[in-house]
């Protein structure tokens, strides 16, 4: 008798078009939604980490060059020997990509 009443119950259950739930459906989807939801927030962490820490080093990067670039250049144009050329050169060759991507901005 108690079998009948319960599959009569489902039965009109879904004959009205309510999902019967149950715990493992219920605690998968809540599974998957946590780590979904921790994976989201450590990526997006990691993301904003490595941007700052590459901005600085680019920061850090560009300083040595201007740096260097300001020592070479600080000689007066009508003192140029053949040292003075071949560092500026040097340093023309080994910051070029970088010294043309600063200019073209």
């Amino acid at each position: 008798m108690m079998k009948k009443q319960i599959s009569a119950t489902i039965i009109e259950d879904s004959a009205e078009g309510n999902k019967i739930r149950s715990i493992s459906k219920d605690l998968t989807l809540a599974s998957v939604t946590s780590i979904i939801i921790i994976a989201v927030i450590a990526i997006s962490i990691l993301y904003v980490y490595s941007t700052r820490k590459a901005h600085k080093s680019l920061e850090l990067r560009c300083n040595n060059y201007l740096a260097s670039l300001a020592n070479v250049l600080a000689v007066p144009i009508w003192q140029l020997q053949k040292e003075t050329i071949d560092k500026t050169g040097e340093l023309a060759k080994k910051a070029g990509d970088f010294i043309l991507e600063i200019i073209s901005k």
